[in-house]
């Protein structure tokens, strides 16, 4: 569970990295969308580095937890530069000194007036009467009805009807405002996603999926396939702790043959020298580069190392120990690793007796 937990606390901080920008610059930077895809990615590729690694599941992993963190950073952001309580019962309130808002009161106590006479108020289509605040969405006769109300109250009057319709208004905001901030606050968070995050999004969860896996170039594949090979080399080759001028010889041809690529003594010399000085630990290596070599990678490297042990003509029991260590680091199954070995031994007797 290193991975997992590695991603959340990756994504966390990601997701206080977009909402801190967003508070601070009032503005969203979609690329920091793109950089939590890949400290997600880092994070839970860093958390899940033994061998029983799964490449797949793990970008799953940092692609979901990327979505995540981002979504929740958006919803983080929304939250930190929503309005209080007071600015949003202001805001209500202010509107009530706009004239024709004042104005649409009147108009409503006119309309509820013409509905009780008896006479038909006919509403403008798509309007909801509950909702208008403007001369447009209301029926013309009772527009000008209100506006000749309103005209013929006197200034004292006036200000008392607006004074009175502002504690309504803020009698009702106040009793509403959970319901207001949800609304604020919904409307906000969707309308925050727009046609640029679906880009940085994609980059964000590609990222995440190519480093979170451990996706890598095939010049890196290629690269880790041949270090595995010579480690695997290297590890037998210094079983009895010495390095002879006919192992190096025999570890060079036998590279070639394997990989169709060419390593000089010099560099044979020089990588066992590292190991044997403690500067290496070759069985860590070969661990972590299993996971990033597929079923043929594998048997290549354990074929490697099985001809090196058979280089002198034998194949001792405490080199059979240490060859079915080095399938094991790789992630070579067990079965895997027996039916190998039987074909390269079967092999290899019936190459010595072709030449007996």
């Amino acid at each position: 569970m290193r991975d997992v937990a590695y991603g959340l606390v990756a994504g966390a901080l990601g997701a206080f990295i977009w909402a801190g920008v967003v508070y601070l610059t009032e503005y969203e930077i979609g690329w920091i969308a793109w950089g939590v895809g890949g400290l997600v990615g880092f994070a839970v590729a860093y958390g899940n580095n033994d061998k029983h690694r799964a490449p797949a599941a793990a970008g799953a992993l940092a692609v979901g937890i990327t979505v995540l963190s981002i979504v929740a950073g958006k919803y983080a952001a929304v939250q930190m530069v929503m309005p209080s309580d007071d600015e949003i019962v202001a805001m209500f309130t202010e509107n009530v000194q706009v004239e024709e808002v004042i104005v649409s009161y009147v108009a409503d106590e006119v309309a509820a007036e013409f509905s009780a006479a008896g006479r038909t108020v006919d509403w403008p289509a798509g309007v909801d009467p509950a909702n208008a605040q403007s001369e447009g969405e209301y029926p013309v006769d009772v527009w000008a009805e209100a506006e000749s109300r309103w005209a013929g109250w006197e200034a004292g009057q006036q200000t008392q009807f607006r004074e009175d319709r502002a504690a309504d208004v803020r009698a009702n905001v106040e009793a509403s405002l959970p319901e207001i901030r949800a609304a604020i606050s919904g409307g906000s968070f969707a309308d925050s996603f727009g046609g640029m995050d679906l880009i940085f999004f994609g980059l964000a969860m590609v990222t995440a999926w190519g480093m979170g896996s451990g996706k890598k170039s095939q010049e890196q594949v290629q690269s880790e396939y041949l270090n595995a090979i010579k480690l695997a080399m290297l590890r037998v080759m210094l079983a009895d702790g010495s390095v002879e001028d006919d192992e190096v010889v025999a570890t060079a041809a036998i590279f070639q043959q394997i990989t169709g690529q060419e390593i000089s003594q010099d560099e044979i010399r020089a990588d066992a020298a590292v190991a044997q000085s403690g500067g290496s630990d070759l069985m860590a290596t070969l661990t972590e580069l299993g996971p990033h070599l597929n079923e043929d990678g594998r048997a290549s490297v354990v074929k490697a190392a099985v001809m090196v042990a058979l280089a002198d003509g034998q194949f001792a029991k405490e080199e059979q120990h240490l060859v079915h260590g080095i399938a094991r680091a790789i992630g070579m199954t067990d079965d895997d690793f027996s039916a190998l070995l039987r074909e390269l031994t079967t092999a290899q007797t019936t190459a010595r007796t072709e030449e007996a």
